[in-house]
C-alpha cells in the first residue's frame, strides 16, 4: 500500500517511476585513494536502453580527417551498500546496470574496457569517490552481495495530454433518477 501511495504521489508530480532488477554480470574489485576495497557490480536489466553507435568524423591536430565510431553507454548506478570482503572487512560495493546487449558485447575485450571505464569514471562522478584505476582486478565472481532493486525517476513531458483534452467543452453528463431539469437551470 505504501509503495502504491508513493507512486501516486510521483505521478501526480510529474515523475515516472521503474523498478529495476539487476541481473549479476560481472564484478570489479578496485581500490580507493586511501586503499579501501571497492567492489562494483556490473550487471543488467531490460529496462536499460541499450547501446548506440554512430558513425563519426572529426579533425585530428594536423587538420585531417579522422573516422570512427562514436557510441553511447546508457547506465544507471545505485548508491553504495555496504558488505564484507571475504576477510570478513567492509566494504563499499555499487551496482551499476547497463542493458543485457552490453553483456554480450563485453567478449570483445576493448569493449569490455569502455564498459569497466564507463563503471568506474561513473561512480567517481556521481559520488564523489577517488578510485585508483590501476588497483582494478577482476575476481571470479559474477555478483557482490545480494542483488537488490532501484529505482529510476524521470520527469514526464509536460505535453502529457489529459483525459478530457479531445472533448470540445464540458461533456454532457446525464440526469440523475429524480433530479429535475428546472432547478439545474437555476444554478
Amino acid at each position: 500500500k505504501q509503495w502504491y501511495q508513493r507512486r501516486v504521489r510521483e505521478s501526480q508530480r510529474g515523475v515516472d517511476m521503474k523498478f529495476i532488477k539487476p541481473s549479476p554480470g560481472f564484478v570489479i574489485k578496485i581500490n580507493d585513494s586511501e586503499a579501501k576495497k571497492v567492489f562494483i557490480n556490473v550487471c543488467t536489466s531490460p529496462e536499460i536502453a541499450p547501446p548506440e553507435f554512430q558513425y563519426a568524423e572529426k579533425k585530428n591536430k594536423a587538420d585531417k580527417v579522422e573516422k570512427g565510431q562514436q557510441c553511447s553507454l546508457p547506465y544507471s548506478i545505485s548508491p553504495s551498500h555496504t558488505e564484507k570482503d571475504n576477510k570478513d572487512v567492509e566494504c563499499e560495493v555499487y551496482d551499476v546496470v547497463f542493458n543485457p546487449e552490453v553483456l554480450t558485447r563485453c567478449l570483445h575485450p576493448k569493449f569490455k574496457d569502455m564498459v569497466v571505464d564507463t563503471a568506474i569514471d561513473g561512480v567517481c562522478s556521481n559520488f564523489k569517490v577517488n578510485l585508483d584505476k590501476d588497483s582494478k582486478r577482476f575476481p571470479k565472481m559474477k555478483f557482490k552481495g545480494t542483488p537488490s532493486s532501484s529505482v529510476i525517476r524521470k520527469r514526464v513531458s509536460e505535453e502529457k495530454e489529459d483525459a478530457f483534452d479531445h472533448l470540445p467543452g464540458r461533456p454532457d453528463f446525464p440526469d440523475l433518477p429524480g433530479e429535475d431539469k428546472k432547478k439545474k437551470e437555476k444554478v
